[in-house]
Protein backbone atom coordinates (compact mmCIF):
# COMPACT_ATOMS: atom_id res chain seq x y z
CA UNK A 1 0.00 0.00 0.00
CA UNK A 2 2.89 2.47 0.52
CA UNK A 3 4.26 2.07 -2.98
CA UNK A 4 1.08 3.02 -3.97
CA UNK A 5 0.92 6.87 -1.97
CA UNK A 6 3.12 9.75 -2.94
CA UNK A 7 5.52 10.89 -0.16
CA UNK A 8 3.49 12.30 3.03
CA UNK A 9 0.07 11.69 1.31
CA UNK A 10 -2.76 10.67 3.69
CA UNK A 11 -4.55 7.26 3.42
CA UNK A 12 -7.81 6.48 4.21
CA UNK A 13 -9.65 3.04 4.94
CA UNK A 14 -13.03 1.75 5.55
CA UNK A 15 -12.89 -1.57 7.37
CA UNK A 16 -16.15 -3.68 8.15
CA UNK A 17 -14.31 -5.28 11.51
CA UNK A 18 -12.74 -4.51 14.03
CA UNK A 19 -10.20 -7.55 13.23
CA UNK A 20 -9.61 -5.72 10.37
CA UNK A 21 -9.03 -2.52 11.17
CA UNK A 22 -6.45 -3.71 13.84
CA UNK A 23 -4.49 -5.74 11.17
CA UNK A 24 -4.46 -2.47 9.14
CA UNK A 25 -3.22 -0.22 11.89
CA UNK A 26 -0.56 -2.69 12.64
CA UNK A 27 0.60 -3.04 9.08
CA UNK A 28 0.77 0.90 8.64
CA UNK A 29 3.14 1.28 11.58
CA UNK A 30 5.19 -1.99 10.05
CA UNK A 31 5.06 0.63 6.89
CA UNK A 32 6.39 3.49 8.55
CA UNK A 33 2.83 5.22 8.90
CA UNK A 34 2.38 7.75 11.29
CA UNK A 35 -0.79 9.80 13.04
CA UNK A 36 -2.55 6.64 12.77
CA UNK A 37 -6.33 7.19 14.07
CA UNK A 38 -9.24 4.46 13.76
CA UNK A 39 -12.82 5.39 14.85
CA UNK A 40 -16.26 3.26 14.62
CA UNK A 41 -19.23 4.90 12.73
CA UNK A 42 -22.34 5.07 14.63
CA UNK A 43 -25.51 5.73 12.52
CA UNK A 44 -29.07 7.03 13.37
CA UNK A 45 -31.38 8.56 11.29
CA UNK A 46 -33.57 11.94 11.74
CA UNK A 47 -36.89 11.71 11.39
CA UNK A 48 -37.75 15.37 9.57
CA UNK A 49 -40.67 16.60 9.86
CA UNK A 50 -41.98 20.34 10.18
CA UNK A 51 -41.66 21.38 13.44
CA UNK A 52 -41.45 17.23 14.85
CA UNK A 53 -37.73 16.77 13.49
CA UNK A 54 -36.29 14.46 15.78
CA UNK A 55 -33.54 11.47 15.97
CA UNK A 56 -34.79 8.08 14.95
CA UNK A 57 -35.78 5.44 17.77
CA UNK A 58 -34.28 2.88 16.15
CA UNK A 59 -30.41 3.24 15.85
CA UNK A 60 -28.04 0.89 13.90
CA UNK A 61 -25.00 0.37 16.77
CA UNK A 62 -22.33 -0.42 14.59
CA UNK A 63 -21.65 0.29 10.35
CA UNK A 64 -17.92 0.36 10.17
CA UNK A 65 -14.58 1.39 11.10
CA UNK A 66 -12.78 4.37 9.96
CA UNK A 67 -8.67 4.23 9.51
CA UNK A 68 -6.59 7.39 8.69
CA UNK A 69 -2.55 7.36 8.48
CA UNK A 70 0.19 9.36 7.05
CA UNK A 71 2.85 8.33 4.98
CA UNK A 72 6.52 9.48 5.93
CA UNK A 73 10.01 7.93 4.64
CA UNK A 74 13.13 8.09 6.54
CA UNK A 75 14.53 9.88 9.37
CA UNK A 76 10.85 11.00 10.06
CA UNK A 77 9.51 7.48 10.80
CA UNK A 78 12.69 7.12 12.72
CA UNK A 79 11.55 9.64 14.77
CA UNK A 80 7.79 8.82 14.93
CA UNK A 81 8.69 5.34 16.54
CA UNK A 82 10.47 6.86 19.10
CA UNK A 83 7.69 9.37 19.89
CA UNK A 84 6.22 8.78 23.83
CA UNK A 85 2.74 7.40 23.55
CA UNK A 86 0.19 9.63 25.81
CA UNK A 87 -0.86 7.19 28.84
CA UNK A 88 -4.34 6.40 29.43
CA UNK A 89 -5.50 7.64 33.04
CA UNK A 90 -4.04 5.31 34.92
CA UNK A 91 -1.44 3.63 32.85
CA UNK A 92 1.96 4.00 32.56
CA UNK A 93 4.20 5.81 29.88
CA UNK A 94 5.29 3.43 27.14
CA UNK A 95 7.48 4.02 24.37
CA UNK A 96 5.85 3.26 21.06
CA UNK A 97 8.29 0.91 18.63
CA UNK A 98 7.23 -0.48 15.02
Amino acid sequence: MKEALAPSAMMAAICPTMNQAERLTAKMNEEGFVNIESMEVLVRNLEARVGMTRPSQIMVAHTCYLTFGRKVEGAVAATQEEAQVEPAPGEEAVTETA
